[in-house]
């Protein structure tokens, strides 16, 4: 039997340039009925740089302040795909804007569902490596204040023990990203 319910009706109830909450009202194939707010995003693109530094596998990652949960938190540097862009160039843009670093290669090693209890977005994670350029960051205003951390790869599980990176975005990539460690290896 399906248990895919259909869709009665379905509103836009708040949006704003990044994100619009969606009320659904379903029907499920039996008569019983339910009401989703969904959160609609658009795919995020996430992007892990690997370089070395003075012999130690490095990555960075940015530091910025999350209003929801108000504090700032530690993320490899992100965005969301725009509307006709291609997604290894935007994350080149996103990569270079948010830590000013320029790289050869860019490797998807993974896509997901990042809460699909409240949203639909996907997010598509790339490796990111052979350091060509570091300048500076080109912020957006919503980005002002972004911090650029360097930080060894070896570090990283520490630091989720250590609540440093606390979000599940991070936890997420730290895995995908020793699996692909793993993987070449």
């Amino acid at each position: 039997m399906a248990t895919t319910p259909k869709i009665v009706s379905r509103k836009t109830v708040a949006k704003n340039l990044w994100t619009h909450i969606v009320d659904e009202n379903i029907e499920f194939p039996d008569g019983r009925k339910g009401n989703y707010l969904i959160v609609e995003r658009g795919m995020a693109l996430a992007i892990i740089p690997l370089f070395f530094k003075e012999g130690v596998l490095c990555t960075t990652m940015v530091k910025q302040y999350r209003h929801p949960i108000g504090t700032e938190v530690l993320q490899f540097p992100m965005g969301c795909l725009e509307e006709d862009s291609n997604p290894e160039d935007h994350a080149r843009k996103e990569l270079q804007q948010e830590t000013g670093l320029e790289m050869q290669e860019l490797t998807l090693i993974a896509e997901y569902y990042v809460d699909p209890g409240l949203s639909r977005q996907r997010c598509m994670v790339f490796v990111a490596k052979g350091l060509a350029k570091e300048g500076e960051q080109n912020l957006e205003e919503t980005e002002i204040g972004m911090k650029i951390a360097h930080i060894p790869v070896a570090e990283l599980v520490g630091m989720i023990e250590r609540r440093e990176i606390c979000d599940s975005w991070g936890l997420s990539q730290v895995y995908l990203l020793q699996r692909y460690l793993s993987d070449q290896q």
